[in-house]
Parts: C-alpha cells; sequence; structure tokens
C-alpha cells in the first residue's frame, strides 16, 4: 500500500503524524494546489521499493511506525550498479525487481569508488534522504511507516530550477497544473517567504554565473591555438 490520500481519507490519524519541526515544507505555501506530498505505506516481510529518486528535487523524511526497513542510498551522481538514467533524469532503466538488483548487482558496491550508505530504520526511528539521492528499500518485516516530501530552503534553488525547467516530469499534478506550478509556487513564496525566494533566487544567478565563466574558458582554451595560428 502507497496511499497518498491519508489526509482526506483518515484525517484524525494523520493529525497524529505532524512533520518534524526539522521539515519545515515550504511546499505548504500552495495550499490545496500542492503536489502530492505525504504517503501512508504499508507492506509485507521482503516488500520494498526499488531505485529512485524523489520527485520534483524534493527531500524526504520516512518515519517507521512498525516493523523494520533497511535503506540503502547512492549520492546524486552516482547511479547504483545496474541503474541508468537518461542525462534529462526522465527515464530510468533498472531491474525489474529489487530483489534482483541485490542478485545480480549488490556485490559490485565493492568496485564502485562511492560507497553507499545503508542503515537499518527500526519502528520509532525516521530516516532522512536530501534531494537527488538514489534510494532503496526492503522491508525486513511486516512494515508500517509515514513519509513526506519537502521543500526546504537548502533544496529550494533545485526545486524552482526543476520546476521551471523540466514541466514535463513534475509529477503529483495533473499535467495541466504541473506546467504553470513554477509560477504558482513562486507567487506563494513571494506572498508568504519572501526571503527564503529571494536567496534562492540569489544563489540560482550565482550558479548560472560559475556556469557561464566555466563555459567562456573551455572557450577560449580550445580556440587558443587556433588564435595563435592566424597570428
Amino acid at each position: 500500500l502507497f496511499d497518498c490520500n491519508l489526509g482526506d481519507k483518515a484525517p484524525a490519524l494523520a493529525a497524529h503524524y505532524p512533520a518534524p519541526r526539522h521539515f519545515d515544507d515550504l511546499f505548504a505555501a500552495l495550499g490545496a494546489d500542492r503536489p502530492d506530498w505525504r504517503w501512508l505505506i504499508m507492506g509485507p516481510k521482503l516488500s520494498g521499493s526499488k531505485f529512485h529518486v524523489d520527485p520534483n528535487a524534493t527531500s524526504a523524511w520516512n518515519g517507521v511506525v512498525a516493523g523494520v526497513k533497511r535503506w540503502i542510498l547512492f549520492p546524486p551522481d552516482c547511479p547504483p550498479p545496474g541503474v541508468f538514467a537518461s542525462a534529462d533524469g526522465a527515464e530510468v532503466t533498472a531491474p525489474e525487481s529489487l530483489f534482483e538488483w541485490f542478485l545480480n548487482f549488490y556485490d559490485k558496491i565493492s568496485q564502485c569508488e562511492v560507497k553507499p550508505v545503508e542503515c537499518t530504520v527500526k519502528a520509532g526511528e525516521l530516516m532522512y534522504v536530501p534531494h537527488g539521492w538514489w534510494h532503496a528499500v526492503v522491508n525486513l518485516e511486516d512494515s508500517i511507516a509515514i513519509t513526506q516530501n519537502f521543500v526546504n530552503p537548502r533544496n529550494l534553488p533545485k526545486v524552482l530550477h526543476f520546476l521551471r525547467e523540466k514541466r514535463d516530469q513534475v509529477s503529483g499534478l495533473p499535467q495541466r497544473m504541473g506546467d504553470t506550478l513554477y509560477e504558482k509556487f513562486v507567487s506563494s513564496l513571494q506572498a508568504q517567504h519572501p526571503e527564503e525566494l529571494q536567496a534562492a533566487q540569489e544563489e540560482e544567478e550565482g550558479r548560472k554565473a560559475v556556469l557561464a565563466t566555466k563555459h567562456r574558458s573551455a572557450w577560449e582554451a580550445a580556440t587558443a591555438d587556433t588564435e595563435e595560428f592566424l597570428l
């Protein structure tokens, strides 16, 4: 079970699981227009989720209510062995099941330059997943968990960039709403969190300036020999 309608179907139950104070969510500024964001997860022993990156450049937390979960995570620039993503991240090719991955690729971790993070999370404990990280989960026992995707000031620049540049990949909303989510989010932030928005926009401008400098330097290096020859 992976149900995003917990708040609608069982509001009294959902009220028992407020977001931890460390994970303030700027997407809340959108109100009812926000993408799907909170899920009730239930699964039997040895069920789980195969490798993926969380949607819309969000981060996530996952709190185990009952059972035990085994996590394995790889940094954004290090896809797991056997998992291949397209350049824009829209398409991912991976083994059919998580257990196929464990059988055929887990041993290849020893050959990876960057090793994954692996941990076991028990009832009453919480896992934080930074934006962009590849992760997979196996239930070591029958398990129940609550999870939420969120946007905080740290990942806000990434989320804004994603919503603006990858509108066709926005998930958790009808496509027609995803196409305009960037503008709605910026407008909501301007009204409710102007300082966070300004900081994110300044960071994005700084990133663009750095990239422009790198591109210019690469072009200058590539054309230096030609200019010397012409002289």
